[in-house]
């Protein structure tokens, strides 16, 4: 028997690492960055809900904030944004 949370969470967590892996695979043209970074935080709001979307994007973007930059002061205002999307996107 298979336990449905568990397998959101397991998802979640994939979603989360996709985020991450494609922070990494963006085209940099100056100050123009386009990325899909987004795309696993819109697929997991549509799925659960608005709390999953925020959570995958606050946990995929933290990941990527830590990797690639470290912890600075304007961290958060970095990741702010990708919760903000999941949210409204889930509750929308």
């Amino acid at each position: 028997m298979h336990n449905t949370k568990t397998r959101q969470l397991a998802l979640n967590a994939v979603l989360a690492a996709m985020c991450a892996a494609l922070g990494y695979l963006s085209l940099d043209f100056g100050n123009l960055k386009i990325t899909f970074e987004s795309v696993p935080i819109l697929i997991g709001a549509l799925l659960f809900g608005g709390l999953d979307g925020a959570a995958i994007g606050a946990v995929g973007t933290l990941i990527y904030q830590l990797l690639r930059y470290g912890v600075t002061v304007t961290t958060p205002l970095w990741i702010l944004p990708y919760v903000l999307c999941g949210l409204v996107v889930g509750v929308y």
